[in-house]
């Protein structure tokens, strides 16, 4: 007996051991990418050339909110650079750049102050830039995720806000929180923090709506995409649990037009 227990606790030690040593491999791994990926696009803004990247029918809007300053420069050339790099990347620009189109609108739409509107742009530009730290085979993934793999996950949007703080330096609060917590659910069940009904930001609700609204509707290599309607069906059906119902309807109806499912008190 003696023996037999000796040799439980010399494998348990073992085993202990060795899954450390896993997730130090894998924490370094991560780390070394998401640095290396940071000090590239740091180089890449400090000398390179900035796209004329809006040229549709919201590019009034952004004027009009004083979208070209420095700081959305920047950021418009750190998408710039990543989409370069590729297909995925090129995605997560394009995605970022329709999610802070779509959000401007529904920002206006709701009464956001001027303040307000420039944050929930820059936050939804950098909503998902967090994903370049996340190995390409989860992303693309076709299977389930494992546990450990939607572990990764979880984290893209503290990745995000280092990224934004980091790379970018940015220090409005605001815009930073609604980075930070765009994956939150209103019924407690998101990430990473498990926040709950006022609990998660406006801006971080709006970004929330509208990013799982553009990727239903795009097409991706490991599913095909949805049509308006369906989304906002998907929507509609986990409103007050995943999303904010009062921000689904009005995605509803600036993003789709569908009027059968608006609700009259959208704006009360």
């Amino acid at each position: 007996n003696s023996k037999a227990s000796d040799a439980f606790l010399y494998s348990s030690i073992l085993f202990l051991v060795a899954l450390i040593m896993f997730y130090l491999f894998i924490s370094y791994t991560t780390t070394k990418h998401i640095t290396h990926t940071i000090d590239s696009l740091q180089q890449n803004i400090a000398d390179d050339y900035i796209p004329n990247v809006y040229i549709d029918e919201f590019s009034s809007l952004v004027h009009t909110f004083n979208a070209y300053n420095d700081r959305t420069k920047q950021i418009f050339l750190l998408l710039h650079t990543i989409g370069r790099e590729n297909d995925e990347y090129r995605y997560i620009a394009e995605h970022s750049h329709r999610v802070a189109n779509y959000c401007l609108r529904i920002g206006e739409y709701l009464g956001l102050n001027d303040h307000q509107l420039h944050s929930l742009y820059q936050a939804a530009l950098l909503h998902d830039i967090g994903k370049i730290g996340i190995p390409s085979y989860i992303l693309l993934k076709k299977e389930p995720l494992s546990k450990d793999e939607f572990s990764f996950i979880q984290q893209y949007p503290n990745i995000s806000y280092f990224i934004a703080k980091a790379t970018l330096r940015a220090e409005n609060e605001e815009m930073l929180d609604a980075i930070r917590f765009h994956k939150e659910h209103v019924d407690g069940t998101g990430y990473p923090n498990r926040l709950k009904q006022d609990e998660i930001p406006l801006l971080a609700k709006i970004i929330s709506a509208v990013d799982a609204f553009d990727a239903m509707t795009s097409s991706r290599p490991y599913r095909k995409s949805k049509s308006k309607m369906e989304a906002i069906e998907t929507l509609l059906k986990e409103s007050g649990t995943k999303w904010d119902a009062k921000i689904v309807n009005v995605v509803n109806l600036l993003l789709t037009k569908n009027i059968k499912y608006v609700d009259v008190a959208i704006r009360s």
